[in-house]
């Protein structure tokens, strides 16, 4: 993945590629909820999760979404400087 985000900010990995649901969406909104405005999570997932795109709007969070040939995802998820 390259996004001008990764080089500005800190990057918190989860991996959620094993996970089961509603656990994926459960960690992410926890370690979002706990992002500084210097850092981003970067989301890895076997699927897009779907469910999760509203609640991050609702939070005033922008994501980066990349999608790879075997249908794997990759998150990146950050708040933008007031």
């Amino acid at each position: 993945m390259e996004h001008e985000i990764l080089k500005t900010r800190q990057i918190a990995l989860i991996d959620c590629r094993e996970m089961l649901a509603p656990e994926p969406m459960i960690a992410v909104l926890a370690a979002v909820e706990k992002m500084n405005i210097n850092e981003a999570l970067l989301m890895q997932h076997r699927q897009k999760p779907v469910n999760l795109f509203p609640k991050l709007e609702d939070r005033g969070l922008q994501y980066y979404l990349e999608e790879e040939s075997d249908g794997s995802i990759q998150l990146l998820i950050w708040q933008e400087a007031a």
